[in-house]
């Protein structure tokens, strides 16, 4: 093999390990520019098309769901690319243009939980507003406010809840569906959680409740696929946790119930957040059970955010540290982050 093709093939098994920083690096696509003229000749944008595109966009979703995000990122980051691009150089007059606009958005916001998911909160803020750029081009005014919201978590998961109540507030300012209203709703129960103002927080999440009820079968999250009150109960298993608060586990109890098992990606989430919320409870014995199963679980997924969760459960437990049971998580999560970095995937230990 020449040496041109080994270093080739090195390259690409380099990629395909360190898929979540391939796509760190990888920038959203700029929704406003000069066309450039020099691509290859659009493919004709019809129904059919969009239908396939949209299915692809799906087919990710779902692949996503079962597997977690680190191999997919590089992938659903070109698909989101190319949509994006798609739309920029589409002539304006085409009908069909807002609607692959309304995809390319979709996308986007796939793209920036994945981003997050594998710890790259910066570049999942660009690929909201990314994505709720394209949702404004498209008229799609839930998917703009639920991109916006992801912006306004991303500030509060940082810590920066000032910020994230800023971002809300400008959104409280247009004329709001009902499901939409429920978005902001939750999103400001994490700003509020963020701030440590824990009357505010369950306040939210009581007032997003009662709007996911008047959704009826209107969607609170197409993209999460939820179509009734489960959808504040995920976001609020999260707030309630961080608080210690013992309605967490009721909660948590009630989504894993309904969680089929398909669903490996948030089979992790309940975990870390069980573990948590025990934690947080002093509950050493079943905080460190959930922790356990976390891990191995996150084995599959290998969600880095998922990871920092299950640390943060951990530190919970510091006075604990002489435990058996402690003992034993601690070496799992040093035995965790040594096989992600043999696998080129860089563990994620804090905030």
């Amino acid at each position: 093999m020449a040496r041109e093709e080994a270093d080739n093939v090195r390259r690409s098994e380099f990629l395909m390990l360190s898929g979540a920083t391939l796509a760190g690096i990888l920038a959203p696509p700029l929704i406003h520019g000069w066309p450039d003229r020099r691509v290859a000749p659009l493919p004709e944008l019809t129904d059919d098309l969009l239908d396939q595109l949209r299915a692809q966009t799906e087919g990710f979703r779902w692949l996503d769901r079962r597997q977690g995000s680190l191999r997919l990122l590089p992938a659903t980051t070109r698909h989101a690319r190319g949509l994006a691009n798609f739309w920029r150089l589409t002539d304006r007059p085409s009908r069909l243009r807002a609607e692959l606009a309304e995809i390319a958005a979709d996308t986007c916001h796939l793209v920036a939980y994945q981003a997050f998911d594998q710890g790259e909160r910066t570049q999942a803020i660009e690929w909201y507003r990314c994505s709720a750029e394209l949702a404004a081009q498209a008229g799609a005014q839930d998917l703009y406010v639920f991109a916006m919201c992801g912006v306004a978590y991303m500030h509060a998961r940082d810590g920066h809840d000032a910020l994230a109540v800023s971002v809300l507030r400008q959104l409280g300012s247009l004329p709001l569906s009902v499901a939409a209203q429920c978005y902001v709703a939750v999103y400001e129960a994490h700003a509020q959680a963020a701030a440590h103002d824990r009357d505010r927080a369950l306040g939210a999440l009581e007032h997003a409740h009662v709007l996911a009820g008047r959704t009826g079968h209107e969607t609170p999250s197409a993209w999460l696929g939820v179509t009734d009150g489960s959808f504040v109960d995920r976001q609020a298993a999260i707030v309630l946790a961080e608080f210690g608060d013992p309605e967490a586990l009721r909660v948590l109890t009630r989504l894993e119930v309904r969680t089929s098992a398909a669903f490996r990606r948030y089979q992790v989430t309940l975990d870390a957040n069980f573990a948590l919320a025990h934690a947080k409870l002093g509950e050493v014995e079943q905080a460190t059970a959930r922790m356990t199963s976390a891990l191995a679980r996150n084995e599959h997924t290998r969600s880095a955010e998922k990871h920092t969760r299950i640390v943060d459960a951990r530190r919970v437990l510091g006075s604990c540290a002489d435990a058996k049971e402690v003992r034993e998580v601690d070496e799992l999560l040093r035995a965790t982050e040594s096989s992600a970095l043999t696998s080129g995937r860089s563990p994620r230990v804090t905030g």
